[in-house]
């Protein structure tokens, strides 16, 4: 009976060596997948942070265009839906397609830019993302009113009845406001020079 019992023992013993044993292996292998995928992670010459772009000159469409969405009016903006593409011949020489897409969400130019190969579109080699916030300068109905801005579409038309603008523009469109002058043109009188000259 005690030889039963003591082997009865041996087996639980070396059961739970075996099951200890493949528990620290799982635990062993576990930090070592954890430690690689991480090294991967952080590896900075796998993984490359993606650019923001904050200005439509960076984003690298035509200054045609740059102009043209300057001088968008808020009902153009509010329907924004941009795509430009431009190839060019990679270091390997292979043709690079960029790909850049522009919309208008919650008071901001929001898009991106990327760039693939023409063999393989679906594989992007490079991707930045384009954030501008839009700031609106209201016209104002006299040269000596001051100006009004506004970052938030909503709120142009009450801005606008409050202060009497005469319209919005884009703040960074470089449009130059001229007012008509309040002087009155000189008449030419009867002993002008001008006059005299044609008696002569």
């Amino acid at each position: 009976m005690k030889k039963l019992t003591s082997t009865i023992y041996l087996r639980k013993f070396i059961t739970s060596l075996k099951t200890r044993s493949s528990f620290c292996a799982t635990i062993l292998g576990s930090i070592f997948l954890f430690n690689s995928v991480t090294a991967q992670a952080t590896d900075t010459a796998s993984v490359k942070r993606p650019v923001l772009i904050t200005s439509l000159e960076q984003s690298g469409i035509p200054a045609s265009m740059v102009a043209r969405l300057k001088h968008m009016s808020p009902t153009e903006i509010a329907e924004m839906n941009e795509e430009y593409q431009q190839t060019d011949l990679g270091t390997g020489g292979e043709t690079v397609v960029t790909t850049v897409k522009l919309r208008f969400i919650e008071n901001h130019i929001t898009g991106y830019i990327k760039k693939a190969t023409v063999s393989n579109l679906d594989k992007i080699q490079h991707i930045s993302y384009i954030d501008i916030p839009i700031e609106w300068m209201c016209i104002p109905p006299k040269q000596d009113h001051p100006f009004h801005f506004c970052s938030n579409l909503a709120d142009l038309d009450s801005v606008k009845s409050q202060n009497g603008c005469l319209d919005w523009v884009q703040r960074d469109n470089n449009v130059i406001i001229d007012f008509a002058s309040d002087k009155k043109p000189k008449k030419k009188g009867l002993f002008s020079r001008s006059a005299q000259k044609t008696k002569q």
